[in-house]
């Protein structure tokens, strides 16, 4: 198979610039790290330089200029470094933690066919999926915190400020307060005098999930949580499956070997129920099995992507096919996540509507019944 034929790009991402917004801007929790972002960057200028005829030095020497931070300008000091030292650009990059087996092994191959802007182009759509499907998680759950934490807002404001200033008021009139006043104003004072345990117990739920993020244990039951979460399991497991389909059929249209590909793609998924499946995949190739009956004992992956996995299997085809899997999980999330936003948000309205309206009922109510016996007895 050629270079040339070779499709990594996945599902087409397209290059106009758009504006982002707060909710949809690539957000680098590692910033120590060479991001997404900056590799997309990378790769682009490099395919616009080489395509010009720049050298490899020049061209690092212009990409200095072009990125921001002062921490990915000198890893890519570094990777000159070496290539001026006598290696070739994978080598050097293989070197790094920040670059993944994926990224080397493809500029191996662009190397050793002389296509490497061939390469390139190829790793910079593969980042600009990457983003993309980022965006799509950050999409999908955007809108429901948003509307989360501003229902939670109003209604520590309430209990924080509102509720008082009204039980300072009936205190004055020493009155009988109906049921659900009470309730409320209870429900306050509980709050008010258990702030600092209610805040201090939500920062060291969120530090100790911060801190178990590598924890195989907690990422398997993280993930079984998000998987049977309504609405949300089914896009969540198909944005990973979008991401698994994506990186093999890149790697196989790059004639990788399977047992290899399974093996980098381990790497590069970051889903724990996909990846533990895959080591057992590759235990049933080696032993002789095909790749439809290695995949098809496994329940993470649905009967559309066995039926599509064996006809790519029978025409030899088994690339393009998980290709195609990939765009059309990419377009199933994209369908889903408008129809849990549209389902979401008069739900969520409606719910913050009626928290905010039984406790304004319930501090006016007094006041109505107050104001009643006054015009009673006079």
């Amino acid at each position: 198979m050629k270079l040339t034929d070779l499709d990594i790009s996945g599902p087409k991402v397209t290059q106009e610039k758009k504006q982002e917004s707060f909710l949809t801007k690539e957000i680098d929790l590692f910033p120590h790290r060479v991001s997404d972002k900056e590799k997309e960057t990378i790769y682009r200028q490099l395919n616009v330089l080489q395509q010009s005829g720049v050298d490899i030095r020049a061209s690092f020497e212009i990409l200095f200029q072009q990125l921001k931070r002062k921490k990915t300008r000198e890893k890519l000091q570094m990777v000159l470094a070496e290539i001026v030292k006598g290696k070739s650009l994978s080598e050097s990059l293989a070197q790094f933690k920040d670059f993944t087996p994926y990224e080397v092994f493809s500029l191996k191959i662009g190397e050793e066919t002389g296509r490497l802007t061939l390469v390139f182009e190829k790793l910079t759509t593969y980042f600009e999926n990457q983003i993309a499907q980022r965006r799509q998680i950050v999409s999908a759950l955007s809108y429901p915190i948003l509307i989360t934490l501003t229902s939670f807002g109003a209604v520590s404001f309430m209990i924080f400020f509102i509720i008082p200033m009204f039980e300072e008021v009936f205190l004055r009139f020493n009155s009988d307060l109906p049921a659900l006043t009470k309730t409320i104003i209870g429900l306050s004072r509980g709050f008010r005098s258990n702030a600092l345990l209610l805040f201090s117990s939500v920062g060291i739920v969120l530090f100790s999930i911060y801190a178990l993020r590598k924890n195989l244990r907690f990422r398997w039951f993280k993930e079984w949580i998000w998987l049977r979460v309504p609405l949300w399991g089914e896009i969540y497991r198909q944005i990973y499956l979008a991401r698994f389909c994506d990186s093999m059929g890149l790697l196989i249209l790059s004639a990788v070997p399977m047992v290899h590909t399974l093996e980098m793609v381990r790497k590069m998924i970051g889903f724990l129920h996909i990846e533990v499946v895959l080591d057992q995949i590759k235990t049933d190739l080696v032993q002789g099995k095909t790749i439809t009956e290695a995949f098809e004992k496994h329940a993470v992956f649905d009967n559309q992507m066995i039926a599509l996995i064996k006809v790519g299997e029978e025409v030899n085809q088994l690339g393009s096919f998980f290709q195609k899997l990939s765009l059309d999980y990419t377009n199933s999330v994209k369908h889903k996540t408008a129809l849990m936003a549209t389902f979401l948000e008069p739900f969520m309205i409606i719910f913050l509507g009626l928290v905010v309206g039984v406790i304004l009922v319930a501090m006016y109510l007094p006041m109505f019944e107050l104001s009643s016996s006054m015009d009673f007895g006079n």
